[in-house]
């Protein structure tokens, strides 16, 4: 009988950092675009990736979301949300909107905080920093990752891969 033997376990490492920066879309919208950039196009399964300000009068015009999901997270305050499909509501804070479960999201870390996070090694990694400030890898080789960047880590070559993830300040936002 072989004897057990533990999973490959390799840390991977940040390949890219890009800005996302703000610019206008829609009437009294701003968005910070990060994936669906030209430098961020292979991030599947994901088409792109917005964080949006839009003040008490904004809005987008109408446009389809066919063939993609769709996923908004409020981080602060709330938007009114209506689909062609006739479907309505109120999105409000701390609010997750879908139309499909999703596998795994997670948006806050609190402050003082370590986490080891498990990918496949299929997976194309990547953490969208929406606020804070966080520090990413092993503390010999931290990398700082900072609010409105995209972080992609390095490919895989083993079984399963993690990411440690390390608040010191603040609660952030990914």
């Amino acid at each position: 009988m072989m004897p057990f033997i533990e999973p490959l376990r390799l840390s991977r490492t940040i390949t890219r950092a890009v800005l996302s920066e703000e610019q206008a879309e829609g009437q009294g919208t701003r968005v910070r675009r990060s994936i669906g950039r030209p430098e961020l196009q292979n991030c599947d399964p994901f088409l792109m990736l917005d964080e949006f300000l839009v003040d008490k009068n904004g809005g987008f015009p109408d446009h389809p979301h066919r063939g993609f999901e769709t996923v908004t997270c409020m981080l602060q305050g709330q938007f009114r949300h209506e689909d062609f499909a006739g479907y309505s509501g109120v999105i409000g804070l701390g609010d997750v909107y879908t139309r499909t479960p999703t596998m795994f999201l997670d948006i806050t870390m609190e402050p003082h905080k370590v986490v080891e996070q498990n990918l496949l090694f299929s997976y194309t990694g990547f953490i969208c920093m929406l606020s804070g400030k966080t520090f990413l890898g092993e503390e010999e080789e931290q990398f700082v990752g900072e609010a409105h960047n995209t972080l992609t880590f390095s490919g895989s070559d083993g079984v399963k891969d993690t990411v440690l993830i390390e608040t010191k300040e603040d609660a952030h936002s990914f």
